[in-house]
Formats: structure tokens, sequence, C-alpha cells
């Protein structure tokens, strides 16, 4: 039996059945309790070399109170119960720590039961700790997918294409920039930006806006008065601001 968990999740009340084989209709072992002779109970997680191992025999294998309830375990303990032998034969209900449920690197945790009492081979249940959800649609319509990463392409804004068009655009005009030092003084209101190595006479930025992202000016506004190819970058001046411009200040052009 394959069942899936998260590795690291907590507080599994995990539901097990167990055959009887002294049924011939393949009926459940009823009776069994954490003090029947012979039950041993084992869990052992991916990387680990041994189980870790309880039985009737050494006492380590305590009652659940309430079926459906998890109570931690007593250290070096598990917990076993029987479901109900009437309307259930065969069902029982174990809760081991939680970590055994966080073995660093786990994928599985492998879980065995055994008992005197019965014949039938030895129950066994694999514990998936990397279980993974394929989507392959949503709200009805189906996905793209690249390497199992959707693929997202938004064609609209608000549901106009136009509209998401034009922010597209103003995007892609904006800026973001270094100011330099390297052969023009930062001041109040002009410097020189490395990034933006436009060579044209004519005017470029003029008239933009400016919101400084770095430096003592941070999160202030300016407009660009006037723009000009510099030395080491395009040199912008701007209404002045209260403090001069410094070396490595970032500005967002807009």
């Amino acid at each position: 039996m394959l069942l899936q968990r998260l590795n690291g999740s907590q507080n599994h009340r995990i539901p097990i059945w167990l055959a009887d084989g002294t049924s011939t209709g393949g009926g459940g072992k009823t009776g069994l309790s954490g003090a029947s002779p012979g039950l041993i109970i084992a869990a052992r997680a991916e990387g680990q070399a041994t189980p870790t191992v309880y039985t009737a025999a050494a006492g380590t294998i305590d009652p659940i109170a309430t079926i459906g309830t998890y109570v931690a375990p007593t250290a070096g303990k598990c917990r076993f119960g029987q479901v109900d032998a009437t309307n259930e034969p065969g069902s029982y209900e174990l809760q081991l720590a939680n970590s055994l449920f966080s073995i660093g690197g786990a994928s599985w945790l492998k879980i065995t039961v055994q008992s005197a009492a019965s014949n039938v081979p030895v129950q066994q249940f694999l514990y998936d700790l990397q279980p993974q959800v394929d989507v392959r649609s949503f709200g009805g319509q189906p996905g793209v997918f690249n390497s199992g990463i959707p693929s997202v392409d938004v064609s609209t804004l608000g549901g106009s294409a136009t509209a998401l068009a034009a922010l597209v655009a103003e995007l892609g005009a904006r800026g973001v920039g270094t100011i330099t030092n390297t052969s023009f003084a930062p001041t109040t209101s002009a410097f020189e930006v490395t990034e933006f190595q436009d060579l044209e006479n004519d005017p470029v930025y003029v008239y933009r806006g400016i919101v400084v992202l770095s430096g003592i000016n941070v999160r202030r506004v300016t407009t660009v008065l006037t723009d000009q190819v510099g030395t080491s970058g395009r040199r912008l001046t701007v209404v002045a601001l209260p403090d001069s411009f410094a070396n490595g200040d970032k500005i967002l052009v807009l």
C-alpha cells in the first residue's frame, strides 16, 4: 500500500488493515492490541540502515485512547489501536513519533506490522514523503507547461490588449541609472549617469520625471530640464533638490 505524506508533516493517524490468516474469505484480523503476543511494528525511512522497532514483548506499544485523535507517543514508543471489530474488521490505527516523518532527505517511510496471531505475510505500508501534484488545467482550460512549470503569457490587462501594450511601452521607456563622479562632480541639480549612453545631440530625457532610489535624496522626485552627451554618460540637469547627488546614487527615469 502506498500512502502519500510530505516530509516534515506532523501528527499522523495512520490507517492500516491486517488480514486474518484463518479466514477462508479474506477477512480482517480482529482483537489485536499493543499487548498481543508477537505484535511487532517497525518503521524505517530512506537512508536509515536499521528500522525503529516497537514490540508487545518490550512494552513499547501503547494503546490509543480515542481513535482518530493524535496523541504524541511516549519517547521510544508508538500507539496502536483497533478501530471497530464489528463494522471494520481488520482496521487499526497507528500513531508514530513525528520525528519519523522528518528524516532529512528521506523520500519514503516503510512501515511493517506482524503478529503471531496471524499466519499471513507481514503487512507493509509505504509512505511517499515527496508526493507530486500534476496540474494540467486552470479553471477547466488546458495549461502549457515547461519542465512541470506552468507557462504564463499575459495578453491583456483588465481584459484590454491595448491597455497592456501601453503599459509595456511605458515600462520599456523607463530606465534605472547610476550617478558617477568620474569626470563630472554631481551637484544638487546636475549629474552624469553611466547607463545612459545616448549620443543624440537633441534632448532625450527633457521633461521626464526622476525618482531617486538611493542616497541622501532617496524617495525625492524631480524633473529633467536639460540633457546632453557627457563624458562618462548622459549629463542631466534637473530641478534642484535640497542635497547634492553623490557617486553611486541610483535614479529611475520615468
